[in-house]
Formats: C-alpha cells, sequence, structure tokens
C-alpha cells in the first residue's frame, strides 16, 4: 500500500523563508530537479519496501542546490506513483509565489521546457 506524508505549510513556509533571504526570487526562472531516495530508517512506522527493510522513500524537489518541497513516501512506494500529482503541487506553490520554472528534470532523468 502507498502511502504519503506532505506538510503543505511547512513547505509554503519553507519557500517564503527562501525568498525572503533572496535565493528564490519572482524576477529570474529556475531549474526544477524532482528525485526519490530510499533511506533505510529504523523508526516504528515505516513499511517494508522492495529490499524487504523498512524504508522511507522521499521524493524532493530541488533548485540552485535548495531543497524546495518535501514529500514523504513509504518504502514500498513506485517511484513514479502519483508522481503528476506531486509536481502539480510544486507548479501551484510556485505560481502562488510568482517563481517561474523554467526546466524540469524529472525522476526518470527526462528534461522538459514548460
Amino acid at each position: 500500500m502507498n502511502e504519503f506524508n506532505t506538510n503543505d505549510k511547512l513547505n509554503e513556509l519553507h519557500i517564503k523563508m527562501l525568498m525572503q533571504i533572496s535565493a528564490l526570487m519572482t524576477d529570474r526562472e529556475y531549474d526544477l530537479g524532482f528525485d526519490n531516495q530510499y533511506i533505510h530508517c529504523e523508526k516504528y512506522d515505516p513499511k517494508n519496501g522492495y529490499k524487504m527493510k523498512k524504508d522511507c522513500f522521499p521524493s524532493v524537489d530541488s533548485t540552485r542546490n535548495y531543497t524546495i518541497y518535501f514529500e514523504n513516501r513509504n518504502g514500498n512506494s513506485n517511484v513514479k506513483f502519483h508522481q503528476d500529482e506531486t509536481l502539480l503541487k510544486v507548479f501551484e506553490l510556485f505560481k502562488t509565489n510568482n517563481i517561474k520554472v523554467d526546466w524540469v528534470r524529472v525522476d526518470c532523468g527526462y528534461k522538459t521546457n514548460l
């Protein structure tokens, strides 16, 4: 079973803080990277992943060496499972804050011009 944990308020706060320190600005365009990474952990709540170990599988979006969005998945989630929905959340967050995206590189390595 695929489970997600997203904290929208924390992601919004993170964008606002990056804008406050001028790490993100409304007058330029950004390249966005989207990736997933299995992380073995000893917490009590993760599910066994395909490696039969307790894993977390966070989705991370980044630009200019800054993490800009974070969403956690259990270790049993497929890389592409609801990837489009996660990216739409990121794009909406950027749109709300007047941040422009030029290029996106998603987990499968496909790069597209928006």
